[in-house]
């Protein structure tokens, strides 16, 4: 199961990563940082450069929850990039959240798992 959102409203505001996870809820699982092409705020402490060769290199940024949180709030704009979302002992993701062309965002849940299937009901409200 997908959902596709539009990045950019109607009124030319930007729904960014941290509004998002507004939208998925808190949880337990563990996410996986595995792409990113994008901004930081500059204040924030983060180097984009730095992050996008470590990701390139294979090597993923885990996060629980609220560390995600933490980390949303330090991106400016996710242009193109992939966090995925895991239930301990599982070896497929639950969720994939993927920003495409800084246009679009692309949620992939697996039919099986009601709470992640629940996500992307809320996600396709975002376009109604």
């Amino acid at each position: 199961m997908e959902v596709i959102a539009q990045a950019w409203k109607g009124d030319g505001a930007y729904l960014g990563l941290r509004a998002l996870l507004d939208v998925v809820q808190p949880n337990d699982w563990t996410w996986h940082l595995e792409e990113f092409h994008g901004t930081t705020v500059p204040s924030a402490g983060v180097n984009a450069l730095e992050l996008e060769n470590r990701l390139d290199g294979g090597e993923p940024v885990s996060f629980a929850w609220d560390e995600l949180l933490v980390f949303a709030e330090k991106v400016d704009q996710l242009i193109d990039g992939r966090i995925s979302a895991f239930i301990p002992g599982e070896a497929d993701p639950v969720l994939v959240l993927e920003a495409l062309d800084s246009t679009y965002w692309r949620f992939a849940a697996l039919d099986r798992h009601a709470p992640a299937a629940a996500v992307l009901d809320r996600v396709a409200a975002l376009s109604d």
